[in-house]
């Protein structure tokens, strides 16, 4: 298992409890949201597919310190009914993560920086559009510290776009270990409960923010705009180990609270929330 938090972002909760890196890992997942009810007066809905490959290599391995590059693709397709938005509603998000870890005493220390870039799709065909304004930079820096067997501190601080604009915010909790089998992640903004029946299949069950910005463009690229998403993420995931190389998840996902603003094609500002909806996504990961 790589960078299940940091640099595989192909599961919909955030662990920081259960960070490794031994291996090389390709990753896909594919996910779809139910049309709810789009909030601005006309009788809109909106619905959400997401594509995901990703890639991780191992740079170098050392007991007192880890180092991995990877490739994050996030392909999203939004579709709204009954406006129109300043894009066809595909998106893509690109990724080149350099994650690691430094281990002294009873200290763990995880990094990651993410550079990338997150457009609509007439920009990667048209790539001189892309500018500052498309361009991303995700971090992340989450310390673990042992107070015992079965509790160990975490803190530290991420940065993106789950909470709206980009913000620099702060991370903190405990795992916990209460009995053979359970860790919990007792943690904010990432919160989850996980029971493990066996050494091939386990529950997580999650509450996350989430979110993402685009640097769209429209149909005759002659004008640009910024759009948004933001949600809180309620789920749970069940988890099989199917061979030591393969793992598969199946996500069942509760968006709430759901957020966009965009511009429509005529140059209006739309700022809307949404009716929560049901995702399911199916995810697998190959190691090697």
């Amino acid at each position: 298992m790589l960078f299940v938090l940091i640099s595989t972002p192909l599961l919909a909760s955030r662990q920081y409890c259960d960070i490794s890196l031994d291996q090389k890992i390709m990753g896909l997942s594919h996910g779809t949201t139910k049309k709810s009810n789009l909030n601005t007066g006309l009788g809109s809905a909106v619905g959400i597919t997401t594509s995901e490959l990703n890639f991780d290599w191992i740079m170098s391995n050392e007991p007192e310190h880890s180092q991995s590059i990877g490739l994050n693709t996030l392909y999203t397709i939004i579709n709204f009914d009954r406006i129109n938005p300043m894009t066809n509603g595909h998106l893509h998000t690109w990724g080149l993560p350099i994650a690691g870890s430094y281990t002294t005493n009873e200290t763990e220390v995880f990094y990651d920086v993410t550079p990338g870039i997150s457009v609509s799709s007439n920009a990667l065909k048209n790539p001189e559009l892309i500018n500052s304004e498309s361009l991303q930079l995700t971090t992340s820096l989450i310390v673990q510290k042992k107070h015992n067997e079965n509790l160990t501190w975490i803190y530290g601080f991420m940065s993106d776009y789950r909470f709206g604009d980009y913000q620099l915010y702060p991370l903190a909790g405990v795992c916990l270990e209460p009995a053979q089998g359970w860790l919990l992640q007792l943690a904010v903004p990432d919160f989850s409960i996980q029971k493990k029946f066996s050494s091939l299949f386990n529950l997580t069950f999650y509450i996350s923010p989430e979110g993402n910005k685009w640097h769209v463009f429209s149909k005759d690229l002659q004008s640009n705009s910024e759009l948004t998403y933001n949600s809180i993420i309620t789920g749970i995931t069940a988890h099989w180990s199917v061979t030591p190389s393969i793992e598969l998840n199946l996500d069942l996902v509760k968006q709430s609270k759901k957020v966009f603003n965009l511009v429509s094609d005529d140059n209006q500002l739309i700022s809307a929330d949404a009716d929560s909806s049901m995702e399911l996504k199916l995810s697998g990961r190959f190691l090697f």
